[in-house]
């Protein structure tokens, strides 16, 4: 459709550059015609004074230039649910300063979650570099209280809080080889859990860890240290996160040939994957559920862009609504906020975004790289 529209543009342009040149022309053939089917001049037509036709072609270029140009914003809707569902709501944000959101910037349905006494420590996790490696660290919620939790020679990345906020489980490196490690809350007691595998996810209850390996989601035991393997090796699957209902896995099966990322669905239980969302975008990355389980946050390249994007879908409505500039985000527990890696002075800095009123707060802003962040309250 937007190519038609395109040659609609360029036909309208044709007419008005071809229209006036040729008018001398188109004169002189018609009154020629004229004269030989009837014996007489055209009626009224004196090439001398035509200068209409220049009007007639300007005319023409401004109505069907401005029709294209009306049809090409109506549909440059963003990429969003196939085949049949298009987003309702989409703001962009600012990415520096305080904001006030646009009307249905943010959905309430994806607002709520666990009430948080001010009793309730809330930390945020995240990775950042150090010397050419990743290490973890911890940060309160307003910013201070900045602590280093791992210090090796190899990367350590994708640090996720346990539930009860008493034990972190994280991507460390052997080598070169990715595996599951897990830790206290402070930092102490790091040992390696799985080797050959990342991207780890709690389980609410705490008792399983599910992740991806060889390009499939397993699950651990952590009482028994059984492994089961959740999906069928034939489809691609990466970036496991458990609902907070724990009874689903969402992950993401991306297709690098088309450079789409399809979200899918896992009922743990059966072990039947449906897909719930396909993105016409380059691979989505760090699936985020909301704390009531209601909608999905996520990383994203739209179209051609190379920033990436955070996005929130609600898989009841369909609606995809377009959150900041990203490349990482992670949810509040309360639901109230989402914390935001995000670029400031073209470095990724921690953000933290208030759903209700629109209000923005850095929570770092160095000149250190950051990414994979996440919440740890207890």
């Amino acid at each position: 459709m937007r190519i038609a529209l395109g040659i609609l543009a360029g036909l309208s342009f044709l007419a008005a550059v071809a229209i006036p040149v040729f008018s001398s022309k188109l004169e002189t053939s018609l009154t020629h015609l004229w004269a030989s089917l009837f014996g007489k001049k055209l009626p009224g037509r004196e090439p001398s004074k035509q200068p209409c036709l220049i009007w007639i072609g300007f005319i023409v270029f401004i109505c069907t230039g401005t029709i294209s140009a009306g049809l090409v914003a109506a549909l440059s809707i963003p990429s969003g649910l196939t085949p049949n569902t298009i987003p309702s709501a989409v703001v962009a944000m600012p990415t520096t300063g305080n904001v006030t959101l646009q009307p249905l910037g943010f959905p309430d349905i994806c607002q709520g979650g666990k009430s948080q006494s001010s009793a309730n420590k809330q930390d945020i996790l995240f990775s950042a570099e150090l010397v050419g490696k990743y290490q973890i660290y911890k940060i309160s919620s307003d910013g201070s209280n900045r602590r280093q939790l791992t210090n090796s020679n190899e990367t350590n990345i994708d640090p996720v809080c346990s539930p009860s906020g008493l034990m972190i489980a994280y991507d460390c490196e052997t080598s070169g080889q990715h595996n599951i490690c897990i830790m206290n809350a402070d930092g102490s007691d790091s040992r390696k859990l799985i080797s050959n595998a990342t991207k780890p996810t709690w389980s609410p209850d705490e008792k399983h860890l599910a992740f991806e390996s060889d390009d499939v989601i397993q699950m651990i035991n952590l009482e028994t240290s059984e492994i089961t393997q959740l999906t069928n090796s034939s489809l691609t699957a990466r970036e496991p996160a458990w609902s907070p209902d724990g009874n689903h896995i969402v992950f993401i099966s991306p297709n690098l040939a088309t450079e789409q990322g399809d979200v899918y669905l896992l009922d743990i239980l059966s072990k039947e994957s449906k897909r719930m969302l396909s993105l016409s975008s380059y691979i989505t990355e760090d699936l985020e559920w909301s704390p009531n389980g209601r909608c999905l946050a996520y990383v994203t390249l739209p179209g051609a862009t190379i920033v990436p994007q955070a996005q929130i879908f609600v898989p009841e409505t369909g609606e995809i609504h377009a959150l900041s500039d990203g490349v990482g985000v992670a949810w509040s527990p309360d639901g109230q906020s989402i914390a935001v890696s995000q670029f400031l002075n073209h470095t990724p800095n921690i953000a933290l975004l208030n759903l209700t009123t629109g209000d923005k707060r850095w929570i770092t802003q160095d000149s250190q790289l950051k990414e994979d962040i996440s919440w740890c309250t207890y």
